[in-house]
């Protein structure tokens, strides 16, 4: 395929062509919507982007929701490996599926990702992906938003490598920070042990409630079935990997309607 400096012929219309490349990224700049002040938003307000600030001082972009009422639980959600992937991995149908079970829904951006600043590599190699969850945390329980979330009803949703920020705070979170009350690992792998092995970690994994999402071609998740916790459940589902079970079809469906039923059971 011939690029559009090769299809000019004359150096004017080079220039023309360089000049439109040159203000192509200003563009889309200008078109990303501008966070809004999550403390002006009360409960049933419409989803939109806010801005989240890590302790080490990164700011992350993310999808808010509240719920309808006061004092409900809330779900954070995090895509798969940055930058290839951003936060639009969990479509809107999704997202509102979720808030319609009157839940706050937070879809974050992970550092290196879609409008989030950092190196992608320390959203899962490191501290800086534990540090990205629990600035969701933050933003989440902060007693400034006008449409309170009960501390003790959150899950957290991790797809791929973004179950590896998940298994980092479940086990190793501030102290000041809650417990999730639910999480769900959507398509796990070595990749999740890159910092906590799970082995090692059953004492905290064991008494959270934990779904293990998967494809039948992964067979990772398989081998944690025999000594699983009481508190677990495995679903295999379908060959997609992590958020890619969004098909818009019928695997999207029955995802949909397996997380659903777990947020119902664990943060009802």
């Amino acid at each position: 395929m011939r690029s559009v400096l090769q299809m000019a012929e004359h150096p004017t219309e080079i220039l023309m062509r360089l000049s439109l490349l040159a203000t192509f990224p200003l563009f889309l700049i200008a078109c990303a919507p501008e966070p809004v002040d999550p403390t002006s938003l009360p409960c049933s307000s419409e989803e939109t982007v806010v801005e989240l600030t890590t302790s080490d001082g990164l700011l992350l972009a993310a999808d808010y929701q509240p719920a309808t009422t006061q004092n409900r639980g809330a779900v954070l959600l995090l895509h798969m490996i940055p930058p290839g992937n951003d936060r639009t991995g969990y479509p809107q149908e999704v997202r509102q599926a979720i808030t319609d079970l009157d839940l706050s829904v937070l879809n974050i951006d992970r550092r290196g990702a879609g409008e989030s600043e950092g190196i992608a590599q320390e959203a899962y190699e490191g501290p800086g992906g534990l540090l990205d969850v629990e600035a969701a945390m933050r933003f989440i329980t902060n007693s400034e938003l006008p449409c309170a979330v009960d501390p003790t009803q959150i899950a957290i949703v991790g797809a791929s490598n973004g179950t590896t920020p998940v298994l980092d705070y479940a086990v190793g979170h501030d102290a000041t920070l809650p417990e999730p009350a639910a999480m769900v690992w959507m398509s796990p792998g070595g990749y999740t042990e890159n910092q906590n092995r799970i082995t090692s970690s059953r004492a905290v994994l064991d008494q959270l409630p934990l779904m293990w999402l998967y494809p039948s071609s992964e067979p990772y998740s398989t081998a944690f079935i025999d000594d699983a916790s009481p508190a677990w459940r495995f679903v295999e589902r379908g060959e997609a990997h992590g958020t890619r079970m969004f098909n818009g079809g019928a695997l999207q469906e029955e995802t949909t309607t397996e997380l659903l039923e777990w947020f119902n059971r664990w943060i009802p």
